[in-house]
């Protein structure tokens, strides 16, 4: 992304390892921040407005790739997920998030 950009994650664990916002960080200079415990349902307007479009996008890039049959870790799974995911953003772009 060419924009200054945040990251607002829940502080569930699971969700994201320290690897993966390493990643994150990397691919898209983003601000990563951490929401409050049970904050997440004042943001839930902005997961329908902004994350529709996201999923359209990532679902069309997955389609469009090739991809392959191999092996991995689920390590290696969910690092491999969150740098497909850091892609779309960049096709979404900011119009949608200010809707």
């Amino acid at each position: 992304m060419d924009a200054p950009s945040v990251l607002l994650l829940d502080i569930f664990d699971t969700h994201v390892s320290k690897k993966d916002i390493g990643v994150v960080t990397k691919k898209t200079s983003a601000l990563v921040c951490w929401l409050p415990a049970n904050s997440t349902a004042v943001s839930q307007p902005s997961d329908v407005g902004v994350m529709k479009h996201l999923k359209k996008k990532s679902t069309a890039l997955w389609v469009a790739e090739t991809r392959k049959s191999t092996k991995v870790t689920a390590d290696v799974g969910r690092s491999t997920a969150t740098t497909e995911k850091c892609a779309p953003w960049g096709l979404v772009g900011v119009c949608a998030c200010e809707k």
